[in-house]
């Protein structure tokens, strides 16, 4: 991976990232059991956390490795309200990384 590539975590359902867990194992050569200590799992779980509050559904994020800035992606709630809304910037290239 280079500097300018970025990194798109998206949430799935159990069932679809069971598919997805058993393909990779049996039939692309994933192999599991490289553990690091982090906290980087706590991080974005609190972040999720904030987000969810105001009113926002997240579905992923992208990292930005050169920042270590993080995109949400997100679904609105349907009773959010202006006040609830965290800084939000729309692009002109929504499908760009």
């Amino acid at each position: 991976m280079t500097k300018e590539s970025k990194f798109i975590l998206l949430h799935v359902s159990e069932k679809e990232s069971s598919d997805f867990l058993k393909d990779a194992l049996t039939n692309q050569g994933v192999e599991r059991g490289l553990f690091m200590r982090t906290s980087i799992g706590s991080d974005i779980f609190k972040r999720f956390d904030v987000v969810k509050e105001r009113g926002y559904f997240p579905v992923g994020i992208i990292i930005d490795p050169a920042t270590q800035h993080i995109e949400f992606l997100f679904n609105r709630h349907p009773n959010q309200t202006d006040k609830m809304k965290l800084a939000e910037f729309k692009s002109d290239n929504p499908l760009a990384l």
